[in-house]
């Protein structure tokens, strides 16, 4: 059985000799067809499936952590801390993959809508003994941050979603990843790529691979947290930080691919299940058994359903009837389905007994307040 490689090796080993990578993930993920969407959409249709990234707990978190938790081992760290909402992906991610390589976690929490899938990644952080430092306001994150690193001297920091630019690069090996599967014919090059624009790693790694791999393809980010946030001026400097760190390691540059930030999907707040990405998150799975949340891919789906779909919109549920505009027909579009494909919660085998911090009681007891 040959040994696990990471996504940096397998994609770009030349730049693998030059950056420390761990093994977390499967590589590649695979890419399919989405044909019964794609035909009411009246588009080629396909969906880059990093929701199966690793087998333990994926999505696109794992391609961060490989280079992230390698610089940690270098630095001699034992203790990962980060941040994020109370049932953030990238907790649960960085939890459980960084125990697994020995770490313990810190995370500094903020308060987000209670929906299902945020109650199940809280249990399952709780689970993996995360300490949680929860903070009243996103303003006063900052600052907890900064006393947190004063106290746990020696931990190392990864920043909210993995995004710093070393983080980034693993959506720049990413897109070398998919122009080796387009090269290989198991997908045609994409004309557009749908995906979810958060803490902006995912998208500023695809803008700069796709233009360094040779994909003329658009990139679509479909913003889900707060305008101040999360919007395209921090992504192109997200894209020139990662850039820089690509230069210093002596990687070949070439001009990034189009991007356009997509704004009408992202609700009031971080986290708000809009009544469009419910029914978007239906409507794939219904259509092509694809399981979305609403917080990130239900948004994106959305956004994608809005792009393409007919007048009498998928949204509006006239989704019996296919699209017969002929102006989308031969569109090739990739919706990058970035949700973990397995319920970290039904993975763990140990439960933490030490009680929730009395905020994050508070929260789920008044979820509303």
């Amino acid at each position: 059985m040959p040994s696990p490689t990471s996504a940096l090796a397998h994609a770009m080993p030349a730049l693998a000799e030059r950056l420390p990578s761990v093994a977390l993930g499967e590589w590649p993920t695979p890419v399919q067809r989405a044909p019964r969407l794609g035909r009411h959409l009246g588009v080629d249709l396909w969906i880059k499936r990093d929701d199966l990234s690793a087998l333990r707990y994926g999505g696109n978190k794992v391609r961060k952590l490989e280079l992230l938790l390698a610089a940690a081992e270098t630095a001699k760290a034992r203790r990962l801390l980060t941040l994020g909402g109370i049932g953030s992906n990238h907790i649960v991610a960085t939890a459980l993959h960084g125990r697994e390589r020995g770490f313990a976690c810190t995370a500094i929490v903020v308060r987000q809508p209670l929906t299902p899938d945020v109650r199940k990644n809280l249990a399952a952080i709780h689970a993996l003994g995360v300490e949680l430092c929860p903070c009243k306001g996103r303003e006063r994150v900052p600052l907890a941050l900064l006393s947190a690193r004063h106290r746990l001297e020696g931990s190392y920091l990864i920043e909210a979603g993995g995004s710093s630019p070393l983080g980034t690069v693993g959506y720049t090996v990413a897109a070398f990843e998919l122009a080796e599967q387009v090269r290989r014919g198991e997908l045609p090059p994409p004309d557009e790529i749908i995906v979810p624009l958060g803490s902006g790693g995912t998208v500023a790694g695809l803008v700069l691979g796709l233009g360094m791999a040779g994909l003329r393809t658009r990139v679509v980010a479909v913003r889900v947290v707060d305008r101040l946030l999360c919007n395209h001026a921090l992504t192109l400097l997200l894209m020139a930080r990662t850039a820089t760190l690509l230069r210093q390691l002596h990687q070949p540059l070439h001009p990034p691919a189009a991007l356009a930030v997509e704004h009408r999907f992202a609700g009031r707040h971080y986290g708000d299940p809009t009544s469009q990405a419910r029914q978007a998150c239906q409507i794939a799975m219904e259509l092509e058994g694809l399981d979305l949340e609403t917080c990130y891919g239900g948004k994106a789906m959305a956004a994608l359903l809005k792009r393409y779909g007919p007048r009498s919109s998928l949204l509006a549920g006239a989704h019996s009837a296919p699209a017969t505009s002929g102006r989308n027909r031969l569109r090739r579009v990739l919706f990058w389905h970035t949700y973990a494909g397995h319920q970290a919660s039904e993975l763990i085998e140990t439960t933490n007994l030490s009680p929730l911090p009395q905020l994050v009681t508070q929260w789920l007891s008044r979820p509303d307040a």
